[in-house]
This record gives structure tokens, C-alpha cells and sequence, in this order.
């Protein structure tokens, strides 16, 4: 059997309720806040963007200022939202 490695499901246990969690997913603002603006020093945002719906995306480029380590340069996410449930 041949491993597939261009789709995967994150599940996670969060101690908050439902529509809390669910709102720092849905809310543009909400998620920058937790995902994006929540990183030590060193990271510089390029930019960010997301549409939480299916089919929607989420993108985000990052530089990372620390020369020698393994995570310098520039890093890119970009996401498919295929389901939300």
C-alpha cells in the first residue's frame, strides 16, 4: 500500500465550549489573533487571509529571523478547508 501524504484530519480536545472554539475558527479576526499574532519575537508576517468555509482557504507567509536554525527563511501555509464539521 502506497501512503498518501496530500490529505490528512486533525482532531484536538480543547477545554472551552463549543461555540467559543468554533467562533475563533469562523472569525477572520479571531483566528489571526490566536494563529497568527500569537508568535514569539523573531516571526514577521507577510501576509494572511481565510475563508472558513468548505472549499474555503486559509494562507499565511511568515519569515523567520534566525539565522543557523533549521526554521529561518520564509514559511507559506496554505490550506483547503475540504469539510468542516
Amino acid at each position: 500500500m502506497t501512503p498518501r501524504h496530500d490529505q490528512f484530519t486533525l482532531t484536538r480536545d480543547i477545554a472551552a465550549c463549543r461555540a467559543h472554539v468554533w467562533a475563533c475558527w469562523e472569525d477572520p479576526a479571531l483566528k489571526r489573533k490566536w494563529f497568527v499574532d500569537n508568535d514569539s519575537g523573531g516571526w514577521s508576517l507577510e501576509s494572511y487571509s481565510l475563508s472558513f468555509t468548505r472549499g474555503g482557504r486559509e494562507t499565511g507567509v511568515w519569515n523567520a529571523n534566525a539565522p543557523g536554525e533549521p526554521w529561518h527563511g520564509r514559511h507559506r501555509n496554505e490550506t483547503t478547508w475540504l469539510d468542516i464539521a
